[in-house]
């Protein structure tokens, strides 16, 4: 076997691959504390209660779930609670009816013992966790070969196991409600190695296993606090811990959508890229992924595109007078500023792809760079995108390349400086700033807004709000390339924030903006 043999699991079984023998192998041994499946060489039964013998050691206990199947009497086939367990290859259960005594068949039993997601590899050993918070290890170097006294329970208070990982040279059991840390301190066999790093124990567990994600010498997770007794409400954060100390890293806005989420599919991941290290968590059920910036301690929200199906254009025409035209969609469903694709006009002119200006829920506008007739012809259509998650959920690192699994198509993705697209399709950039006042919330003149960032060849979109976002103007363009990337015009008002939206394939950093108020 190979000196380090690669060992991967589902919740039930687990498998080891050696890479000397290019061989993939079961584990088998009935002390490893996942699902086995036993031949059952004789079934017989008394009234309701049915006695299997097993032909090799079975591993079952007093009240552990089994599956039997296989069985010719129907009666006996089902899932059912061990009721007496005579010897190792004897059990006893209960079924409902009455059946044929001995069954016949090719009958076995399957136990239901299942492994929390995680396995770790810590001084030639591995270990996994159960639900009930037991930590099994393996023999040092044989991860197909375990011992039923090779265990230590998370037990400094009593709670579910979660899932397990490695964080520097430590083990971290990750409870529902709490996180214990434990280290090989070397005690004897048969006995686990491990004992308790008891100064490191946290009152926060672990609201979902598949949120849990290591970046350089860190650990970060979606943890969970319990407040006051089993059942009543709880608070989530993100979590991270370095080295031995732990911190919470999440903003009170980030909070609140995680805790909001029902967290039934999540994905995480951590990598580095351009200088940064960033902790990527996608919550499925809400639809976003939040991205934490280990060095500048910022989150952001990243987003996928998806090409929508073309949508018919029922009429198309131009105006000269402002130089827009105006298609009508019925329940077109965009938004004011979307990147669309209007095709199939039989006036070239038309077809463009242009930011559109929403007017309502059937028709928006886009300017033309020419003067074409009027209504336009064809089979004409309008085609969109769909905004949701970030939609590349796993990673690993190859070289210098940062690649990246999509959560459907079964594809490898690199992650690169040097492109301004997404796979063919457009980055949505979006800068929401904080509320501006000027100083006062005196009703004063806004008279300019001055873009500062790189002279690159492409737009921003800029819209303002001077209601707390309740509502916004229209989206207006800013040009990146002049020497000042500037708006007038801005009205009068108290307070106002604005939204920069860049959709160009323009690869643009972005300093600060200079608003400018009048005299009152």
């Amino acid at each position: 076997m190979a000196s380090k043999p690669l060992v991967f699991k589902t919740a039930a079984k687990a498998w080891v691959f050696d890479s000397d023998a290019d061989t993939v192998t079961q584990i088998t041994d009935v002390n490893y504390p996942g699902a086995h499946t036993y031949t059952i060489s004789a079934l017989t039964s008394v009234t309701t209660t049915a006695t299997a013998t097993t032909s090799a050691a079975h591993g079952l206990a007093v009240g552990d779930g089994v599956t039997v199947a296989g069985a010719d009497q129907t009666e006996y086939n089902g899932t059912y609670a061990v009721v007496t367990v005579a010897d190792t290859t004897h059990f006893t259960y209960t079924f409902v009816g009455s059946a044929t005594t001995p069954a016949t068949g090719t009958i076995t039993a399957e136990d239901g013992r299942t492994t929390v997601p995680g396995i770790v590899h810590l001084d030639g050993t591995y270990y996994v966790m159960i639900p009930a918070a037991e930590i099994y290890g393996s023999g040092v170097d044989d991860p197909a070969t375990w011992t039923a006294l090779n265990f230590i329970s998370a037990e400094t208070e009593t709670d579910t196991g979660v899932a397990i990982a490695k964080n520097l040279n430590y083990l971290v059991a990750f409870g529902q409600w709490t996180t214990e840390f434990f280290y090989n301190a070397g005690q004897p066999a048969p006995g686990s190695p491990l004992l308790r790093a008891e100064n490191m124990f946290l009152q926060m567990g672990c609201a979902s296993a598949k949120s849990i994600a290591q970046c350089d010498n860190s650990i970060i997770w979606v943890g969970q606090t319990k407040e006051g007794q089993s059942g009543a409400s709880y608070g989530r954060s993100v979590v991270q811990v370095v080295g031995t100390k732990a911190t919470t890293i999440s903003s009170p806005l980030v909070d609140i959508i995680i805790t909001a989420d029902d967290l039934a599919t999540v994905y995480s991941t951590a990598f580095k890229h351009a200088g940064h290290s960033f902790y990527v968590l996608t919550l499925v059920s809400s639809n976003i992924t939040l991205v934490y910036d280990l060095n500048t301690h910022t989150w952001y929200q990243w987003t996928s595109m998806t090409v929508q199906a073309p949508k018919s254009v029922t009429s198309l025409t131009y105006s000269s007078a402002t130089g827009l035209a105006t298609a009508t969609a019925a329940s077109h469903g965009y938004a004011d500023g979307d990147l669309i694709t209007i095709a199939g006009a039989g006036q070239s002119a038309y077809n463009v792809t242009e930011n559109i200006t929403y007017l309502t829920a059937d028709t928006f506008s886009y300017p033309v760079s020419s003067s074409p007739a009027t209504p336009a012809t064809g089979t004409i259509t309008a085609t969109g995108y769909t905004e949701g998650y970030f939609k590349l959920v796993k990673h690993t690192a190859t070289g210098t390349a940062n690649l990246f699994a999509d959560t459907s198509a079964g594809k490898l993705y690199s992650l690169t400086t040097t492109e301004d697209g997404d796979s063919g399709v457009y980055i949505n950039q979006l800068i929401r700033t904080q509320i501006i006042d000027g100083g006062n919330n005196h009703y004063k003149p806004i008279e300019a807004l001055d873009l500062i960032g790189d002279r690159v060849s492409g737009d921003a979109l800029i819209r303002y709000s001077k209601d707390d976002y309740q509502t916004f103007s229209k989206y207006r363009k800013v040009d990146m390339s002049l020497v000042r990337s500037h708006l007038s015009r801005l009205g009068r008002g108290r307070r106002i924030s604005f939204d920069v939206r860049i959709t160009d394939s323009i690869s643009v950093r972005l300093e600060r903006m200079d608003v400018t108020f009048g005299g009152e």
